[in-house]
């Protein structure tokens, strides 16, 4: 998807492209479903079946599987306990839109919390990933939209930042047939073949963004 190598890191893949995690994807889809069967007029068939299932688990919260465990774990998870405590006691949902807005805030933040942990531990890679807004697509991306003479540069530079940080394994440099461990830093660093074109990227470096910069990524 979008150029990004196979062996990537989810975080980083997903970050990249600007999406939730298929498991909260999969909970913002269930918890939706849970609003439109509280919001459901009382005549409705459906709404009678939700109910006397709901009333079953409550009652007997160990001898029900299925979808109201399922849901009870979800509100929980994502700390919107309230609403069903609220629907329980008096019967009263929220409108649809107002749901739809609640559950897809509480998602995102949960998103950004667990990401947040996760990168505590890995200094550079919380510098590449944007963990502040899990669903909004790398800024490479935002700029070849508004540049797109530079939409190759912008994928070569995403697909290296990909490599960086995936899966490291033994492979071979397809210009100079050296083996590698890390086929990005050899390309920046090491590859003979690169050289004249690594050094007119250190020299355009330096130039437009100072001798700080290229001492920085020179550590």
């Amino acid at each position: 998807m979008q150029s990004i190598p196979v062996r990537t890191r989810t975080d980083i893949a997903l970050n990249i492209i600007g999406c939730l995690s298929i498991e909260s994807i999969i909970d913002k889809i269930k918890l939706r479903f849970f609003g439109q069967l509280c919001t459901l007029r009382d005549n409705k068939p459906t709404r009678v079946i939700f109910l006397n299932r709901l009333m079953a688990y409550v009652a007997n919260q160990g001898g029900v599987q299925g979808f109201m465990p399922d849901i009870y774990r979800i509100l929980h998870k994502y700390s919107l306990d309230y609403a069903l405590v609220t629907f329980l006691s008096s019967g009263q949902f929220m409108s649809k839109l107002t749901w739809k807005k609640i559950v897809r805030s509480a998602v995102i933040d949960y998103e950004r919390q667990s990401l947040e942990r996760r990168l505590q531990q890995e200094e550079p890679l919380s510098q590449l990933i944007n963990s502040t807004d899990p669903v909004s697509p790398c800024q490479l991306w935002k700029y070849s939209k508004c540049n797109i003479n530079r939409l190759v540069e912008c994928r070569s530079a995403i697909v290296l930042m990909c490599k960086l940080f995936s899966e490291q394994y033994q492979q071979a440099c397809p210009r100079c047939c050296i083996v590698t461990g890390s086929k990005v830093c050899h390309c920046l660093y090491q590859c003979q073949v690169s050289d004249i074109v690594r050094r007119q990227l250190w020299r355009d470096m330096i130039t437009n963004c100072g001798s700080e910069f290229f001492t920085y990524l020179s550590r």
